[in-house]
């Protein structure tokens, strides 16, 4: 019986000890999406063109991550 309570406990601990890494980890990536975002330069082209492409998306269109030349925008360009 003891046994039984102790392996118990252990197994709640050790689900304890990874819900609150899981929780720092994922502040941590958090905070390093927003540091990204915050950087991230849309790809734009000035001059007279007379075709234009609409790209709408979340950091698809901008490339979040990658160069502006190389985002979707970029390539389409």
């Amino acid at each position: 019986m003891k046994s039984s309570m102790y392996a118990s406990f252990f197994i709640a601990l050790a689900v304890v000890a990874y819900g609150v890494y899981e929780m720092v980890r994922m502040s941590e990536l958090l905070r390093e999406s927003r540091t990204l975002v915050a950087q991230a330069v849309g790809f734009t082209r000035s001059g007279d063109y007379p075709n234009s492409i609409l790209v709408v998306g979340d950091s698809t269109a901008v490339g979040v991550g990658s160069a502006p030349e190389l985002s979707v925008a970029g390539r389409l360009a």
